[in-house]
């Protein structure tokens, strides 16, 4: 009984070692990705400040001068770009905000902030989302800062 009580207490003692190890040591890199409706363009910024904290693993931006939803729809590769990511960063305009959430919130399953000039903060809590409601006179390194408060960093 004392051999085999041993040998559960070693097996415990290295299993909580190997946790502990997996834990210091995985990979803690984001993949982030920036969906930006018309020309006000900030993400850059951001993707420069995690490379210099070396904490960025991929980084796609996806730019459009119409609606986010049709630009999602119609590329199959930013539905997969946003399954994978650790945070998504939703640049908005002032347009039907609560179906553009939703249709991100879809297939972003992690951290979402959503950026806009409009005071959308029961949509966000609803869709399990941070938000900034930004002015026109924000510079991109401004929001930077706002954004990297916002995802704790």
């Amino acid at each position: 009984m004392k051999k085999r009580l041993k040998k559960i207490l070693i097996l415990l003692v290295i299993s909580i070692l190997v946790f502990g190890i997996y834990k210091c040591f995985r990979n803690k890199k984001i993949n982030y990705v920036a969906l930006e409706e018309g020309f006000y363009t900030y993400s850059d910024y951001l993707n420069d400040y995690l490379n210099i904290n070396n904490k960025i693993k991929t980084y796609n931006k996806y730019i459009t001068v119409d609606n986010i939803i049709d630009k999602i729809n119609s590329h199959s590769k930013i539905k997969k770009d946003l399954r994978e990511s650790n945070l998504v960063t939703l640049l908005i305009n002032d347009k039907d905000n609560l179906a553009k959430i939703k249709e991100v919130r879809k297939y972003a399953k992690k951290e979402l902030i959503v950026i806009t000039h409009s005071e959308i903060k029961d949509i966000c809590i609803k869709y399990k989302c941070k938000y900034l409601k930004i002015n026109n006179d924000i510079s991109p390194k401004e929001l930077n800062k706002l954004i990297v408060k916002k995802i704790n960093m």
